[in-house]
């Protein structure tokens, strides 16, 4: 007996079979949902990013206005800082803001999607198995 199945069993006191077509969308949707999660966190992660560069972009350019001897700033790439002209730096930041900015567009392409796969499967599954499966995320 499947776990799908022996839960069912344990709820409600009646036991749907699931067939190995049920089990593959039990599985699809699962790895949707894992895909979903990783997706989610990189959107998060990015929107960090991007806000580290707005705010690090605001601190040259005030540096700017109230130094006049400012000549070159220490710009992370990796693990080192590099002196770079302000310019050049403030440059690439916006470069990076770009790249980022992009790929976040395409990642909340790809969980739109996610969800839409995911809303396809819950509502066959849910419409075979009922309260017998739960598909939704649980509350922390």
């Amino acid at each position: 007996m499947s776990v799908a199945t022996a839960r069912a069993a344990g709820s409600s006191g009646k036991s749907t079979n699931v067939t190995l077509e049920d089990q593959q969308k039990i599985n699809q949707f699962a790895r949707l949902n894992s895909r979903h999660v990783e997706v989610t966190a990189e959107i998060e992660d990015t929107d960090r990013q991007l806000e580290n560069i707005r705010e690090a972009v605001d601190a040259v350019e005030e540096l700017q206005i109230t130094s006049d001897d400012l000549t070159s700033i220490p710009y992370r790439v990796g693990d080192v800082f590099f002196n770079l002209p302000v310019e050049d730096a403030i440059s690439r930041m916006q470069s990076d803001r770009d790249e980022l900015t992009a790929n976040r567009v395409k990642r909340v392409a790809e969980r739109s999607s996610l969800e839409e796969k995911m809303n396809e499967l819950k509502k066959e599954l849910y419409g075979k198995f009922g309260d017998q499966i739960n598909l939704d995320p649980e509350a922390d």
